[in-house]
């Protein structure tokens, strides 16, 4: 009886033993790492119901008090610089006309469309990309000297799609208008190139409107861009802007700036 018990548990300690399962993980590279993930990211974001539309501001709730705070202040600020204009308008009655007519063209420039929402939107105004700004290359602007950063032209988009798994759609009464570039490598080693550290800041000009870009979670984002350029590589890249539908044209007068390192560009 026990030499019975014996093989019994002999044999499901061998069956134990043998029942675990012989297929390895799939070991995934970090591209198709990088593309699993936006497209798991597209897939919820699109299917879910409290998904506003556009970029969301996620900020702690210390940062958002802080936010207040500094907004309160302005607001304070702002209330008391108007009354002092008012004093000094009241003591002042014969220019009172000129200078109205003269902050009247001042506020008319400094006028933000969208602000409220936190959005990029566009402003109207000259602002501080002008005539004066220096021109660079993408390459000399952004530190990267030895690539070579090809403008290919810019599109107009009602949607913008990519690689088939995940599309981007602009706020209602926009569109994007999208730069494209390619960046190529034409040196004898690789170059690690990381433009999400930079932190650059890109603004796009239409005759009068100012627009600055979209920062999205496509993978081939200019602002947002980290990978390694193989020597003789290249790779394609895009920058998202959205501008009022009604003042987009497909082959319009563009210009583009890029700020990076407390210094402003022109690039385009």
């Amino acid at each position: 009886m026990k030499k019975k018990i014996s093989l019994a548990v002999l044999l499901l300690s061998a069956a134990v033993s043998m029942s675990g399962c012989s297929y390895k993980l799939t070991k995934l590279s970090s591209k198709d790492e990088d593309k699993f993930i936006a497209y798991t990211a597209a897939v919820v974001a699109r299917h879910n119901q409290n998904q506003k539309p556009g970029l969301t501001e996620t900020l702690s709730d210390s940062a958002k008090k802080s936010k207040s705070d500094e907004n309160s202040s302005e607001n304070k600020d702002g209330a008391l610089s108007g009354s002092d204009k008012s004093l000094n308008g009241g003591e002042n009655n014969s220019s009172g006309s000129e200078n109205s007519g003269n902050s009247g063209g001042s506020s008319g420039n400094s006028t933000v469309d969208g602000e409220s929402s936190g959005s990029n939107k566009s402003s109207s105004g000259s602002g501080s990309s002008g005539s004066n700004v220096e021109k660079k290359s993408v390459g000399e602007a952004l530190g990267y000297p030895d690539l070579d950063f090809k403008y290919t032209g810019t599109t107009v988009n009602d949607a913008f799609k990519s690689n088939n798994y995940m599309a981007l759609k602009p706020e209602k009464g926009y569109k994007y208008l999208v730069f494209h570039y390619t960046v190529t490598n034409s040196g004898d080693k690789d170059v690690n190139l990381d433009l999400l550290s930079l932190k650059a800041v890109y603004t796009a000009k239409l005759k009068d409107r100012q627009v600055k870009n979209d920062q999205t979670i496509l993978l081939n984002d200019m602002s947002t861009y980290q990978a390694t350029i193989s020597a003789g590589g290249s790779a394609d890249l895009v920058l998202l802007f959205q501008f009022p539908e009604n003042e987009l044209e497909d082959s319009g007068d563009y210009t583009l700036f890029v700020t990076s390192n407390g210094s402003e560009y022109q690039i385009v």
